[in-house]
């Protein structure tokens, strides 16, 4: 059977607006049953991404360190914030057995079609020994901003969990004086 191309143009149009809905129809939605408002001392919710390096890693199930240290972005250009913080944690937080770090971009689900091309161009911009410690999230980043109280997309929220996902440390933004120090004791606790 042939279409014309006025036929072919109205199926494309109807499609193209019932995409988006899809998508978010099925998106996931298990997230919201965890009862957390993102503070310290609240558990961290479930975040299922895929590394680089193309390992499936879950959060805070398979963190291993004593200080887990996680930087969740929303936005290409929020990447200067999470340098302000990667400066710090690359060169006195060497990944190691006691502490572990994840930069973790939460993409919408809507690009999770072009992941792929998304994914290599990180791999072509990030030096390979750190393609495991960035794990990229395809999905509904809605349950996060509620259960995170996360309000900015614009941001950067750095997390810092202990060996049971328990949040006990958290900031916004980019790293300043106090949110440092704060940073270092949160982290030294668990480690000492």
């Amino acid at each position: 059977m042939r279409f014309t191309k006025k036929q072919t143009t109205r199926g494309l149009l109807v499609f193209s607006a019932l995409v988006p809905l899809l998508l978010w129809g099925s998106s996931s939605r298990k997230n919201q049953s965890i009862n957390t408002s993102g503070e310290i001392g609240d558990p961290f919710p479930t975040l299922k991404a895929e590394t680089l390096s193309r390992k499936t890693v879950v959060f805070p199930t398979d963190l291993r360190g004593k200080a887990n240290i996680l930087i969740l972005v929303f936005k290409q250009d929020a990447q200067r914030l999470v340098n302000t913080w990667a400066d710090i944690i690359l060169d006195e937080y060497e990944p190691q057995v006691e502490i572990t770090y994840h930069e973790v971009p939460m993409i919408s689900t809507l690009y999770k079609p072009i992941g792929w091309q998304i994914d290599n161009w990180m791999r072509g911009g990030i030096p390979d020994q750190w393609h495991d410690n960035t794990a990229t999230f395809y999905g509904d980043r809605g349950p996060y901003y509620e259960q995170l109280n996360m309000t900015e997309q614009r941001s950067c929220y750095v997390f810092v969990l202990d060996d049971k996902g328990t949040i006990r440390y958290r900031a916004e933004g980019p790293k300043s004086l106090e949110a440092e120090k704060e940073f270092r004791e949160a982290v030294a606790t668990l480690i000492n």
